[in-house]
């Protein structure tokens, strides 16, 4: 009879492989990234940092409304990470949800007030905002 194998540890060989996939940065690789950490995420739905990781090689794609799913649900797992405020303010501004991204950047700065990159990302969303008002104003 077989040794029954726990789920959390069969886990981690595609967690970490899906993140080193990512990291080869072509898209072939970001695309065995994907499949590699849902598979951790079916193993362990519960681990907010492999729905992080998901979401940063769903990004990488374009996927962006699938990312800010995966972020949503690192969020949902543990809201106090602000990083995944921040991923998801980003997925946010590719989508140009504007406004989704600025809170999404202002919840991630409530977390960490030190974070230089959340304030930059921030400022980019101001910026626009400014920006796609005018060109509003311009059109009508």
């Amino acid at each position: 009879m077989k040794d029954k194998v726990d789920a959390k540890q069969v886990f981690k060989p595609y967690f970490h492989r899906g993140n080193t996939r990512r990291e080869l940065g072509t898209e072939s690789s970001i695309k065995d990234s994907i499949e590699d950490l849902s598979k951790a995420a079916e193993l362990d739905p519960t681990n907010a940092p492999v729905q992080n990781n998901l979401g940063l090689s769903l990004f990488e794609l374009r996927k962006y409304q699938d990312a800010v799913a995966r972020f949503t649900g690192a969020v949902e797992i543990d809201p106090s990470i602000a990083v995944y405020y921040n991923n998801r303010g980003l997925a946010y501004y590719k989508l140009q949800e504007f406004q989704k991204s600025l809170d999404d950047f202002s919840e991630a700065l409530q977390r960490d007030p030190e974070d230089g990159n959340t304030y930059f990302n921030r400022g980019n969303t101001f910026l626009a905002m400014k920006v796609f008002r005018v060109q509003i104003y311009l059109i009508c």
